[in-house]
C-alpha cells in the first residue's frame, strides 16, 4: 500500500516538474509523451526513406542493432547540425554494427532536402501521419504560441509542413534497439537542444 502511495506521489512530482518546462518547448500541456522505456519491445515500423523505398525495423534488426532517432524536420537548424555530425561519424556506428535511422514527420519533399544536405549518407524516414511517433510515445501537440512562431519562421504551418491535419512534433528522442527487439538505450529530453551523441550510442550498445 505504502509503495503504491509513494509511486503515485513520485509521478505527481515528475508531472509537475515537467509541466513547468512544457510551454517553453512548444508542448501543449496534457499532450506530452514519456517515450519507450528500457527493456520494452520496440514496435515495428515500415516507413519510406528519402528515395521512396520502404524500410522495416524488424528486418533491419536481423543484421544488427538499430538506433531509432526522431528529429523535428528540415526547418530545424539544430536538427540539421545534429544530422551532419552523424553523417560525419557514420563509419564509427557501422563498425560497431549499429544502423542509425532518422524519423521525421516532414513530408517526403522536405525529407529530400535534408538528404541533399547530408549528401545521402543517412537513412531518413518519413513518419506519415505520426503513426511511429505515437507508437514510440514521443509525439506532442503544439501550443498556439509556438504554432504562430513556426508559421512566422517557416512561412508554412506545421500541418502544411507535415502534410497532416494535426500540428504535432516529436521529442527528439533516441532509442537503441537490440536484435531481441528490446530497447537497450533511451535518450529522451523535452529540451530539443539536448540530444544523444554518437558516442552515447556507442557506449550503450
Amino acid at each position: 500500500m505504502m509503495k503504491n502511495v509513494f509511486a503515485a506521489f513520485l509521478c505527481l512530482i515528475i508531472s509537475s516538474v515537467s509541466a513547468q518546462e512544457l510551454s517553453q518547448f512548444g508542448i501543449e500541456a496534457g499532450t506530452e509523451s514519456r517515450g519507450l522505456k528500457l527493456g520494452e519491445i520496440a514496435p515495428d515500423f515500415e516507413l519510406k526513406n528519402a528515395q521512396g523505398e520502404n524500410f522495416s525495423l524488424y528486418q533491419a534488426l536481423e543484421s544488427g542493432d538499430v538506433a531509432v532517432v526522431f528529429y523535428r524536420g528540415a526547418w530545424c537548424p539544430i536538427c540539421n547540425r545534429y544530422l551532419s555530425n552523424f553523417a560525419d561519424s557514420l563509419e564509427l556506428l557501422t563498425k560497431a554494427n549499429i544502423q542509425p535511422v532518422f524519423i521525421t514527420p516532414n513530408r517526403l519533399e522536405k525529407l529530400a532536402e535534408t538528404a541533399d544536405k547530408t549528401e545521402g549518407a543517412l537513412t531518413l524516414l518519413f513518419d506519415d501521419n505520426y503513426g511511429t511517433m505515437d507508437a514510440y510515445r514521443v509525439s506532442f501537440s503544439l501550443t498556439d504560441g509556438y504554432r504562430k512562431m513556426f508559421k512566422n519562421y517557416t512561412s508554412e504551418t506545421v500541418e502544411e509542413m507535415n502534410g497532416t491535419s494535426e500540428a504535432k512534433l516529436p521529442v527528439p528522442a533516441t532509442f537503441v534497439i537490440g536484435h531481441d527487439k528490446k530497447v537497450k538505450y533511451v535518450h529522451f529530453k523535452y529540451d530539443y537542444s539536448k540530444r544523444a551523441s554518437v558516442q552515447d550510442i556507442l557506449n550503450n550498445k
